[in-house]
């Protein structure tokens, strides 16, 4: 008997294996795969003194589309002493179209003085078809992120 069960429980682990190498398989050929993404922060191009207001901070941002590529120019508004990193948080499958969630975070410091940072930011490797991107940020300890842009493409 516990041979058996033994041979059925085999059986079932190995048949589980291969589903889930079957699985990974398909999705990275189904366009479920995320695309790349490279950042490059231009410094602070107008120091002022103040203190960064949720209610006051501005972002714009400039889109290119580029065959299977997308660059991004973002005017973020934001304290003059920040180290700025980039990463694509999420990137999700809804119905006929995927969201791309970017988000800025802060791993430097806060303090008392403003300035506007251009963050150059490229998803390369986008598959065809419709896109959301959202740029969420400024991240930094305690202080979450919120949306501060959002965009409808199709590549």
């Amino acid at each position: 008997m516990n041979k058996r069960l033994i041979i059925a429980c085999s059986s079932l682990l190995a048949l589980a294996l291969l589903a889930s190498l079957t699985y990974i398989h398909l999705a990275s050929q189904s366009g479920f795969s995320p695309p790349k993404l490279s950042y490059q922060v231009l410094g602070c191009i107008d120091k002022r003194a103040g203190e960064l207001s949720r209610a006051r901070s501005t972002s714009l941002a400039n889109l290119t589309i580029l065959d299977s590529r997308v660059r991004i120019a973002h005017k973020l508004t934001y304290v003059c002493c920040a180290d700025i990193v980039v990463e694509l948080n999420s990137s999700k499958r809804i119905e006929d179209y995927t969201v791309l969630r970017i988000l800025e975070r802060n791993i430097g410091e806060i303090c008392r003085c403003i300035c506007t940072y251009t963050v150059l930011i490229e998803l390369s490797d986008l598959r065809p078809g419709r896109y959301k991107i959202e740029i969420y940020g400024v991240e930094h300890e305690a202080t979450p992120a919120r949306k501060l842009w959002e965009a409808w493409i199709e590549v």
